[in-house]
């Protein structure tokens, strides 16, 4: 396909397709959306690092604007499987980072596990949600009966709703990887323990990739920050080897700290210069504790 091949040339394309550019792609080829999602979603595909289990697996998730957004599945050598990142959560973070606030598609060349149909039934329109397969488009809620959200435990709207969380660092810094990483902390979605964070990568091109932690009320679907900005990294078509630093920040007296699982992930990357900063924020007062170290820098 001619037009797609121009659409997805590097180093402009960045994991996304327009609504207008869908809408003349299904005008040039003849077929309709969820057919031309699933056929992306084997060039998609293309963009997974699997070093451990080889299977390359690709999704595209179609935002309440009609964009079109690319996911790939992606593991980490030295790692173990359960940290790694499926393609319906790549296609989601994609969405979400681009300041998507639902999906209505998300297709997928096979039925997705458990983890992930727990992960969308989070986003705030699941009801609404339905998954291309092959075979048939199906509600999300078919695939997941009976699910737990976080209506079910009190929390209005859901991930990719409008989050903004009015951080600030506890000391200045003008660096961009850490301001690129504060934006995303003010962005991050942690109804269930206020555990703000996120995550900034900066390029040695100056580009800065941001992405946030997304909890889950299943807790264990739950991505963290750094996951969610290699994931982003990857379908930005940038090498490890080009990263010039890194940077956390999370709030201050966080239950859910990030430190020690980024520097994990990164040791596996070559160990890019790494820094760790505390915000300050709306925590309640009861899971707030003291900090007396407010940042650590490693080289």
């Amino acid at each position: 396909m001619v037009e797609l091949a121009k659409i997805t040339q590097p180093p402009i394309f960045r994991g996304i397709i327009t609504a207008a550019e869908v809408q003349a792609l299904m005008s040039k080829v003849g077929i309709d959306l969820p057919r031309l999602m699933l056929e992306l979603s084997s060039v998609a595909s293309q963009y997974a690092v699997v070093p451990i289990s080889g299977r390359h697996i690709g999704a595209i998730a179609c935002g309440l604007s009609g964009n079109l957004y690319f996911g790939a599945s992606m593991e980490f050598s030295g790692q173990p499987l359960s940290f790694c990142t499926h393609a319906e959560e790549a296609a989601t973070i994609n969405a979400w980072v681009n300041g998507e606030q639902g999906l209505t598609l998300l297709a997928v060349d096979g039925a997705p596990c458990g983890d992930c149909r727990q992960f969308l039934y989070e986003t705030a329109n699941a009801a609404q949600l339905s998954i291309v397969l092959p075979e048939d488009k199906v509600p999300l809620t078919t695939l997941l009966p009976f699910a737990l959200g976080p209506s079910d435990l009190g929390i209005s709207g859901g991930f990719l709703s409008h989050q903004h969380h009015g951080l600030s660092l506890m000391k200045p810094n003008s660096d961009p990887a850490v301001l690129g990483a504060l934006a995303a902390a003010n962005m991050s979605y942690a109804p269930y323990t206020n555990a703000f964070a996120g995550v900034g990568i900066l390029m040695t091109d100056g580009t800065v990739c941001g992405a946030a932690y997304a909890e889950s009320a299943a807790c264990k679907s739950s991505i963290s920050p750094i996951e969610a900005a290699l994931s982003m990294l990857n379908l930005w078509g940038y090498s490890y080897a080009l990263i010039s630093q890194v940077a956390l920040v999370q709030v201050q007296g966080t239950k859910v700290p990030q430190n020690t699982l980024t520097e994990r992930v990164l040791d596996v990357l070559g160990s890019p210069p790494f820094t760790s900063a505390y915000a300050l924020g709306p925590l309640p007062e009861e899971g707030m504790t003291d900090i007396t170290d407010s940042a650590a820098t490693r080289h």
